[in-house]
């Protein structure tokens, strides 16, 4: 079976791919007026759900219960609503998109300048394992509009892995923000060459081969929207009073969606999310990500009953309290302890976590029949600013499941 990766040329892909898009019209000719036309019929409606800070999106009026709010639109690029047969297969990534920092600072990002670089192993990732669903996070996109992408939505992952995908996929992005309430992609900078190197809206993405239903995308946002003091009792003195305030104000800036689809060829609803990392001597992410997780699972509790598949980096071990409202109902897919898929140098060896989860619900004869981490796409060097070449083209390995 084909994974339905389409290439334009053999050997990698060319960076920057923004500049070139005459293959790509090349390569479907034929098709590109009626593509054109797929991508200008974006229509987007909102309601408005009150009660316990929960949001919801879609791109048209939803169906079977799914209500909600859109205070910023969901972009879908139909391709080809023919439904695909075969058995699911998932790929989670979180490919650290955006971090900007120096190589050897905490924030650093292997190849973050070289976006195609990123979607090239994505797209050999896909194939390897014959996947029919990507979920990524930390990833650029852009709201769907008629008319071409600007040449900064043509800088995005989401862009670039278009380009490469064949025309039966279908892809959606979902735009978080950052703790100050900003959302564009950092451009880079790079010695020697000249950038911008990524553009778009920081955020989640779902790619989906075969494609999901019109107007059944759906986005709950994780981050309650009517915390107080009242709900941080349990913190230790030293995060109180001002200390609390400012991360609340932080918090009330900060976007962090779950994106979900009902795709065409499968019963159960995909989603991905990124929950809020952890910080070491710190109680009050952990508190938030334990609200997120039970915010997520009230809001779809529906799903978790009668079929999802959520994956993502969840910025915890599956064991984590912080994750019960997921994990309590959900059965993870169990990869290898001693494959762990995210890694921090603090000192001459690396700290390892294992932050990235697939997680399915228990219905009888639905189940998980293999679960893989490929560790060869993270970085493994040391995080100095003199250990390069990097080894990977992020700090997150991928989870690989089969169903």
């Amino acid at each position: 079976m084909s994974s339905g990766i389409t290439r334009a040329s053999a050997g990698p892909l060319p960076e920057p791919v923004h500049a070139d898009t005459a293959k790509r019209t090349a390569r479907r000719k034929g098709t590109s007026v009626i593509h054109r036309a797929r991508r200008a019929l974006v229509t987007v409606a909102a309601l408005v759900l009150t009660g316990v800070g929960v949001a919801t999106y879609a791109t048209a009026l939803p169906a079977d219960g799914e209500t909600g709010t859109m205070p910023y639109a969901v972009e879908d690029f139909s391709h080809s609503l023919q439904a695909k047969t075969g058995p699911l297969r998932v790929v989670t990534w979180n490919i650290c998109g955006d971090a900007g920092s120096a190589r050897g600072d905490g924030g650093y990002c292997p190849q973050r300048n070289f976006p195609a670089k990123k979607i090239q192993a994505l797209t050999d990732l896909v194939a390897k394992h014959d996947a029919n669903v990507i979920m990524l996070q930390e990833a650029c996109g852009y709201t769907a509009h008629p008319g071409e992408p600007t040449a900064n939505e043509k800088l995005s992952h989401m862009w670039r892995l278009d380009q490469v995908l064949s025309d039966d996929w279908q892809l959606v992005h979902a735009p978080g923000t950052r703790a100050d309430g900003s959302k564009d992609c950092r451009p880079g900078s790079e010695p020697g060459l000249e950038g911008p190197f990524v553009g778009g809206e920081i955020g989640v993405l779902i790619a989906v081969k075969g494609g999901f239903a019109p107007g059944r995308t759906q986005i709950v946002e994780s981050l309650p929207r009517d915390l107080t003091a009242a709900d941080f009792t349990q913190l230790p003195a030293a995060e109180s009073g001002n200390v609390l305030t400012q991360e609340l104000q932080k918090l009330a800036k900060r976007k962090s969606p779950v994106l979900c689809v009902r795709p065409n060829a499968w019963a159960e609803k995909l989603c991905t999310t990124h929950l809020v990392p952890g910080l070491k001597g710190k109680k009050f992410p952990d508190i938030v990500r334990t609200l997120q997780s039970q915010l997520i699972r009230n809001e779809l509790v529906t799903d978790f009953r009668n079929g999802i598949v959520i994956g993502g980096d969840l910025n915890a071990s599956a064991t984590s309290a912080t994750l019960g409202g997921i994990s309590g109902d959900l059965d993870r897919c169990a990869t290898d302890p001693a494959l762990h898929t995210h890694q921090t140098w603090t000192g001459a060896t690396p700290s390892t976590y294992t932050l990235d989860h697939l997680f399915t619900d228990r219905r009888p004869g639905h189940h998980f029949s293999s679960c893989q981490v490929d560790q060869t796409l993270m970085d493994m060097t040391h995080q100095t600013p003199d250990t390069l070449p990097t080894t990977g083209v992020s700090d997150h390995a991928p989870v690989i499941a089969y169903f």
